[in-house]
């Protein structure tokens, strides 16, 4: 009987051992997650698991750093034992929901969400993490009455007003986006992304003044936001102030160097600048970064014309017509090029019939004049 007890004893003393050394591997393994040593707090998590592998929070902070490190789907599967081994732990659901969302599985996600919801219906976090996801697959009706919900549980979740805002102005409902807009500013005054959505809003209306102004708020805020810059210059583009409008497309540049519609925009500044030169790089980047881009070749070709670069501009219309099929006035700058410049009747007439087969009132006038 002695020597069971002292067995016994010595268990135990090793019992109280591996927790605490599990507990110890924990905490570093948080403090290392703090500091972004991600790599670092895996291998503490895995020293964790080792030492005790029923424990479900181990693995649920292993899959939030893992999330971090875009591993999501070695995130999915520490959430799945997770869950596992704790079904009924709500955020469990919500983060590997998040993971799903990134790997665009939604429907996956939206599951997720759901069942949340059904452990826990009075967190408004389950609720808005749906409504994000409804509202990436377009089912604006649907992400508005999440946020609706997550508000009700939650009044002071400012970023459910914005994103509700953003819903709305999808379906045109401008002054319901105005109106939350104007909630998460008087939530979170600081708080750059309610200024600019509420630009967007203001420019749909046409209210140019306004959105400048808006725009720039959300600027003097987060003078890292790219986008701010952007539709900034998409509105003083529209107030003609070309110049202006080529400050706000570099600075995008600048913040966010992969931004095809930047240098686009850009190309038109310089182009009504009559910078053709300048016009001619612009498109040529936003066709490097995104060589499906049909407008850029179109209005490259619109350069190319103007600098009498025929046979550049034939091939840009050709580039633009075999991406947008149903660009009419691509048919009809290529068919004016073969009539006019290279005397090809034969081909300018058949461009001259599609264009005016798609809506072109100009090209049915010239296909009068030229194609009897």
């Amino acid at each position: 009987m002695k020597s069971f007890i002292c067995l016994l004893y010595s268990l135990l003393i090793i019992y109280m051992l591996d927790a605490q050394s599990a507990q110890e591997y924990n905490n570093t393994a948080k403090s290392k997650s703090q500091m972004k040593d991600y790599y670092g707090a895996i291998q503490d998590f895995n020293k964790v698991i080792e030492l005790n592998p029923s424990d479900a929070n181990a693995y649920y902070n292993r899959g939030c750093v893992k999330d971090e490190l875009k591993d999501y789907n070695g995130a999915i599967k520490d959430y799945d034992k997770a869950i596992e081994l704790n079904p009924v732990d709500i955020m469990t659901y919500n983060n590997r929901g998040i993971s799903k969302e990134k790997l665009q599985d939604y429907k996956g996600a939206i599951q997720d969400y759901d069942k949340a919801i059904e452990l826990e219906p009075k967190n408004a976090i389950s609720y808005y993490n749906r409504a994000e996801t409804l509202q990436k697959i377009n089912d604006f009706n649907g992400a508005i009455k999440d946020y609706d919900k997550a508000i009700e549980l939650n009044p002071q979740l400012y970023t459910a007003y914005i994103n509700r805002g953003s819903s709305k102005d999808e379906l045109k409902d401008y002054k319901g986006a105005t109106k939350d807009f104007n909630k998460a500013i008087e939530l979170k005054p600081q708080f750059a992304d309610a200024y600019y959505g509420r630009g967007v809003v203001k420019f749909e209306l046409k209210d140019y003044k306004g959105a400048i102004q808006d725009y720039k708020k959300a600027i003097e805020l987060n003078p890292q936001f790219a986008n701010a810059y952007y539709s900034r210059g998409v509105v003083n583009m529209e107030l003609k102030n070309y110049k202006e409008a080529i400050h706000d497309y570099s600075k995008t540049i600048e913040l966010k160097p992969q931004f095809a519609d930047a240098y686009y925009g850009l190309g038109v500044a310089n182009f009504e600048l009559k910078d053709y030169k300048e016009s001619i790089q612009d498109y040529n980047k936003a066709i490097e970064l995104n060589p499906q881009f049909a407008n850029a070749y179109y209005n490259r070709g619109v350069v190319n014309m103007e600098l009498k670069n025929y046979k550049e501009a034939i091939h840009d219309y050709g580039k633009t017509i075999e991406i947008n099929p149903q660009l009419a006035d691509a048919y009809l700058n290529r068919g004016a090029i073969n009539i006019v410049v290279f005397k090809d009747i034969k081909n300018g007439c058949i461009d001259l019939n599609k264009a005016s087969l798609l809506g072109s009132a100009k090209a049915h006038e010239t296909l009068i004049l030229f194609c009897k």
